[in-house]
C-alpha cells in the first residue's frame, strides 16, 4: 500500500491541475457578446381612410407641442374629436416621430382605453425621459408626428384612423 500512495498522491495533484486548467480556460476564454435587441419604436399602420367609414374619415384629429408642467421636457398632446356620440366603445393609440438627437421615438396604449360612446378623447405625453435620479433627456427637433387610432365600436367594428400631423 505504501508503494501506491506516491502514485495516488500524484494523480490527485494532476487531476486538480488539469481541473483547474480548465476553470483558467473557461473564464478566460472570449465570449461573444450578448445579442440585446434595442426598444422597438411603435409602428405605424398605413390605412387608406378611404376604405374606412365615413365619421373615422371626418374626424378631427390635432397634435400640439407643449411644456410639462413637473420637468423640463416638451409634451405632445394629441387629441381626436367628431367621433360619434354612443358608438365608439374604446380605443388605442400608437405614436411615432423622430427627433436630432435620439432617432426615432414614440409610444402606445397599453391596453384598449374606455371612452363609453364619448365624443373626444385628447392624451398628453412627454417628449424625453427622466431618470429617477431628476435629470431629463429632451427629444428635440420633432417637427411631424406619425399618429394612429385603433376604434373599437359597440358592434365590434375595429377601424382605424392614421396620419402624419404636423406640429403646432
Amino acid at each position: 500500500m505504501t508503494k501506491k500512495l506516491p502514485v495516488i498522491i500524484v494523480s490527485l495533484v494532476g487531476l486538480l491541475l488539469v481541473v483547474a486548467g480548465v476553470i483558467v480556460w473557461q473564464k478566460s476564454a472570449v465570449k461573444e457578446p450578448s445579442k440585446t435587441t434595442a426598444p422597438k419604436t411603435p409602428t405605424i399602420k398605413k390605412v387608406d381612410l378611404k376604405s374606412q367609414p365615413e365619421w373615422v374619415q371626418k374626424l378631427t384629429v390635432t397634435v400640439k407641442k407643449g411644456k410639462s408642467s413637473t420637468n423640463s421636457l416638451d409634451t405632445l398632446t394629441f387629441a381626436v374629436s367628431g367621433l360619434p356620440e354612443g358608438l365608439v366603445s374604446s380605443l388605442e393609440y400608437t405614436f411615432s416621430y423622430e427627433t436630432t438627437n435620439r432617432g426615432t421615438d414614440g409610444g402606445f396604449s397599453t391596453r384598449p382605453i374606455d371612452i363609453n360612446g364619448e365624443t373626444t378623447y385628447t392624451k398628453t405625453v412627454e417628449m424625453g425621459s427622466c431618470s429617477t435620479g431628476g435629470k431629463c433627456v429632451r427629444n428635440e427637433g420633432t417637427t411631424s408626428v406619425d399618429l394612429e387610432f385603433d376604434f373599437t365600436t359597440k358592434d365590434g367594428d375595429q377601424p382605424i384612423w392614421t396620419g402624419t400631423l404636423d406640429l403646432k
